[in-house]
């Protein structure tokens, strides 16, 4: 029987379990229990457990063991440990003069630094092989400038032996 086949059948009071929240648990057709009185029974009831028979009593507990050690006087660390953000007095912008990977860094972190003093080392491969290709280019040019003199050096001392063959037209 659903809650309205329930409702609607007055002719005889009968007690139904009733499967909705808004209603009471039991109720009859003709009246509704009170929620307190309900309440109160079962608080009432969960007292009366209390009460029952105590001739069986528990039997007592073992003692509890216990660690005895001896005495010593000595000294005791006191240290504490926080988690924090610490914030130096002078906080120092890094920026290097040029751009490269860093191979190693030469201080720790939080210690007292010097003016001048070399912080981290730069790979220097890039850098050489950039120097390498200016000293080339340099030598290239210097040959390049000191090769007229030596031809015209060379050809003139051929001249002169009649070494040179005559210029074809």
């Amino acid at each position: 029987m659903s809650v309205q086949q329930c409702r609607s059948n007055k002719s005889s009071p009968k007690f139904f379990l009733i499967k909705n929240a808004n209603c009471n648990i039991f109720s009859t057709e003709s009246q509704r229990t009170n929620p307190w009185l309900v309440g109160c029974l079962l608080l009432l009831l969960g007292f009366a457990e209390g009460c029952g028979n105590k001739s069986a009593a528990a039997a007592p507990a073992a003692p509890a063991t216990v660690q005895v050690v001896e005495v010593a006087q000595r000294d005791v660390p006191v240290y504490h440990e926080w988690i924090a953000t610490l914030d130096g007095y002078v906080n120092a912008i890094i920026q290097p003069q040029v751009s490269g990977y860093l191979v190693q860094q030469n201080y720790r972190e939080g210690a007292l630094v010097h003016k001048n003093e070399v912080l981290f080392k730069i790979d220097p491969r890039p850098f050489q092989a950039i120097l390498d290709q200016a000293k080339a280019a340099g030598a290239s040019g210097s040959a390049a400038r000191e090769n007229p003199a030596r031809r015209t050096a060379r050809y003139s001392s051929r001249e002169r032996e009649g070494n040179c063959p005559e210029p074809t037209r």
